[in-house]
């Protein structure tokens, strides 16, 4: 038994919640649930296609920060960069982008 093995499960736990919420938009229980399976799952084959590349076993702590970290960055990101693809998505950007300017212009004469 090793006392770090805590330290695993939680980030294992951690990491799959990540990846499995930033895959849902989903407030309800079912579809959650699911998806935060399905990121143990993802997590899962990370780790063994890192260990099948031969990466040093060490690294895989790199490895798995670099995928929260892409998981987090997905989820935070991803809605504005699909919406500004959209020509709806353009054109609210240019409205918002026109009210800040107009918001500085009379905060500036205060």
């Amino acid at each position: 038994m090793d006392v770090t093995i805590q330290n695993g499960v939680i980030v294992i736990a951690l990491a799959a919640m990540m990846v499995g919420l930033t895959l849902t938009r989903s407030n309800r229980i079912g579809p959650t649930v699911a998806m935060l399976v399905v990121g143990v799952v993802v997590y899962r084959f990370a780790v063994a296609g890192a260990l099948q590349l031969g990466l040093d076993p060490n690294l895989l702590q790199l490895i798995t920060a670099g995928l929260v970290i892409a998981m987090i960055t997905v989820r935070s990101h991803a809605r504005a960069t699909l919406r500004s693809v959209t020509a709806a998505g353009r054109r609210e950007r240019r409205v918002a982008q026109a009210r800040f300017y107009e918001e500085d212009r009379v905060a500036s004469f205060i």
